[in-house]
């Protein structure tokens, strides 16, 4: 997995010490690490530079919450890892996890970034192969953005909202872009349904 992480390494450690360090409010003692509110999250990523502004959330799912985000007026998705939902031990209940020593905070948010690390790397994998994914943009601790699929701030519907004029052909499109990922991106879709598959008429060649 690639770790590189753009906000600045070099100067005040990487992104995820920095964290640990706010939320025990200094550089020593214990951290209590809550569910982060969407001030918190716009605040974090206007300031690691992923967005130049987050506009809203957009939808909630097991593991990461959704936000449209702007860059310079272009919208784009930002995606946010949360910790409660996360499959570690240490989840205590949900939006709230007890006090913790630095070293055990530090790897609690390492393992959010671990996720996220992943998820960006089969994504660019995926658009590398020219399967039809958004285009990743960058990533950050437990945050990443992608491309925004949509007319301006309005979202492509979900397949499963889509009445199709010819569905056979849709299928067998997606059959050919499921084949592409597992042959050239090695990688298999294991929840691929009507629910995360976007239709929209502008498609990459």
């Amino acid at each position: 997995m690639s770790r590189v992480d753009k906000f600045n390494p070099l100067a005040k450690g990487s992104a995820i010490d920095q964290k640990r360090d706010v939320l025990r409010g200094g550089t020593s003692g214990k951290a209590a690490i809550g569910e982060p509110q969407f001030e918190e999250i716009r605040k974090e990523a206007i300031g690691y530079g992923l967005a130049t502004d987050v506009l809203y959330p957009m939808s909630s799912g097991k593991e990461a919450s959704i936000y449209l985000a702007l860059w310079n007026s272009h919208p784009i998705i930002l995606k946010a890892y949360r910790l409660w939902t996360t499959p570690h031990k240490l989840s205590m209940t949900k939006g709230h996890i007890r006090e913790s020593s630095g070293k055990k905070t530090r790897w609690i948010l390492g393992l959010l970034e671990d996720i996220a690390v992943k998820e960006f790397d089969i994504l660019d994998t995926c658009f590398r192969a020219g399967v039809r994914v958004p285009t990743p943009i960058s990533r950050v601790a437990n945050y990443l953005t992608m491309q925004f699929i949509g007319n301006g701030e309005t979202p492509a519907p979900q397949l499963r909202e889509v009445e199709l004029e010819d569905p056979e052909a849709v299928m067998n499109e997606i059959f050919d872009q499921y084949l592409l990922m597992y042959r050239d991106a090695n990688y298999v879709h294991g929840d691929l349904s009507g629910y995360n598959i976007l239709w929209w008429q502008i498609i990459r060649g």
